[in-house]
């Protein structure tokens, strides 16, 4: 059984509360949405960093960075602001799953080698996990299920950004959890919390599509365009979140309010 020890959903609206428990929520109209299965929350322990906040040693694969002397030998630094991952990442072009193994203390953790990015056309590694507590080599990065339902489904870290992940001229974007440079220039699109529809669903838009990338349709479909429905009525957007230390799905009620953490405003972050 999968357990991920602490990506939430951001999610607007308590309305949807009592059809399904997922990611982040808002008392008002926006906020955030599915994401993981909390058990324990991330540590979020950062690398030792040294001048303006690069590394104080050279980064293995998946190790943060702001520049391509910040990595070892054969990696090139994905900069906070170039790629969107928070606190940048060390990482290297690949072809098959081997190209991205991470030796660490002597021992050989899988990575993944993710589909070619639509833009450029890179195929770039992803670090395999169980849970969140495998991706804190950075502060910002959880764990999620890719490829869900096929062959290839597994489980690899992601970032999710917070306003002090994204260094020197970088600005978090809430919406879709990506730094940005300042000021901020967050895709247009439907807001957490507000109606949508997925992109390949029917009557998918522009117009009503989410400027995080994720949307909760209000239906699913099958191979005969049969729809399941989900109880989002009208659909909802929502974006991936980073529950704090000691949050997790036996201990989230126990105060008087859900985590915000890096959820917009208005928005907080709870376990599926």
């Amino acid at each position: 059984m999968r357990r991920f020890a602490s990506l939430g959903w951001c999610h607007g609206g308590w309305w949807f509360a009592l059809a399904a428990l997922v990611g982040c929520s808002s008392a008002t109209s926006t906020g955030c949405h599915p994401g993981a299965y909390a058990g324990a929350a991330d540590a979020g322990a950062d690398s030792a960093v040294g001048d303006a906040g690069h590394p104080a040693s050279p980064s293995p694969i998946y190790g943060p960075c702001l520049a391509d002397t910040d990595c070892q030998s054969g990696l090139t630094c994905l900069t906070p602001t170039g790629s969107g991952l928070p606190n940048g990442q060390c990482n290297r072009d690949c072809t098959v799953d081997d190209d991205c193994v991470l030796y660490e203390n002597g021992t050989a953790v899988d990575g993944y080698c993710l589909a070619a990015d639509p833009t450029t056309g890179r195929r770039l590694c992803g670090r395999v996990c169980q849970n969140g507590i495998d991706c804190e080599r950075s502060d910002g990065y959880t764990c999620i299920v890719i490829n869900t339902g096929t062959l290839l489904e597994t489980d690899v870290c992601i970032g999710v950004c917070s306003d002090t992940t994204c260094g020197p001229g970088g600005v978090c974007d809430h919406q879709s959890g990506r730094c940005t440079t300042a000021p901020a220039t967050a895709d247009t699109g439907r807001l957490i919390g507000q109606s949508c529809v997925p992109r390949g669903q029917p009557g998918a838009t522009s117009a009503n599509a989410c400027a995080s990338g994720h949307c909760s349709g209000a239906a699913t479909y099958d191979t005969m365009n049969r729809p399941t429905y989900t109880g989002f009525n009208g659909g909802s957007c929502y974006t991936y979140c980073v529950l704090p230390l000691g949050y997790n799905d036996s201990t989230l009620f126990d105060g008087p309010s859900f985590p915000q953490v890096t959820c917009p405003t208005g928005a907080v972050c709870f376990p599926d």
